[in-house]
């Protein structure tokens, strides 16, 4: 065998080996106040704590009262949302994502962008973490919802200690090992050509 057949079985056998990467859907249904939260959040995989990085989509329904609008992400591809996590009060499981009211911590989905006052839905720990209106109640952890012109008082509900607000999970293959063996083709191809001109 060659050095190139010999180049082409280590990489089959590497690519065979390479773990898939997955993200994790996540369902959300969440009644807060007389509104309410409905849609997915998908993470990049990671469990325990989560950053604002580790959520890699939302698609969500945000219903306040009679107003209801919503929110998609990253920030990218026609998304008009962006995420906001604080502190290490949301964490991941194969099958939950909970926060922990009683963390100073805090988690926001806002459309347009952070800070824009319009649409939002906020999960929000003790400890004065802000939502866009600022500390809503610095000594209690506070869920609120959002739609429409800016409003002094959202619809909101004051949760007590570690509340499960997602529960159905689907795991989704990153198809990182098939552009890796693209790549492996790729390269085979330009070997090959250069070895019959040579």
């Amino acid at each position: 065998m060659t050095r190139f057949g010999m180049a082409l079985v280590v990489l089959a056998g590497v690519l065979g080996c390479w773990p898939a990467a997955h993200a994790t859907v996540y369902g959300v249904t969440r009644s807060i106040g007389g509104g309410s939260v409905a849609g997915t959040i998908t993470t990049d995989g990671k469990l325990g704590a989560l950053a604002t990085a580790n959520i890699t989509d939302w698609d969500l329904i945000l219903s306040a009262g009679v107003d209801v609008a919503g929110i998609q992400g990253p920030w990218t591809g026609g998304a008009n949302s962006e995420v906001l996590i604080v502190g290490s009060g949301l964490t991941a499981t194969p099958d939950t994502l909970s926060f922990d009211f009683g963390s100073v911590s805090s988690v926001l989905f806002q459309a347009p962008h952070i800070g824009a006052g319009g649409n939002w839905y906020s999960l929000e720990g003790i400890g004065g973490y802000v939502t866009p209106l600022g500390t809503l109640h610095p000594g209690l952890g506070v869920e609120s919802v959002q739609v429409g012109d800016y409003n002094a008082d959202p619809l909101q509900s004051g949760p007590n200690g570690v509340t499960t607000f997602a529960g159905t999970t689907e795991t989704v293959a990153i198809p990182e090992p098939a552009t890796l063996a693209i790549l492996g083709f790729g390269l085979t191809g330009l070997g090959l050509a250069r070895r019959r001109k040579g």
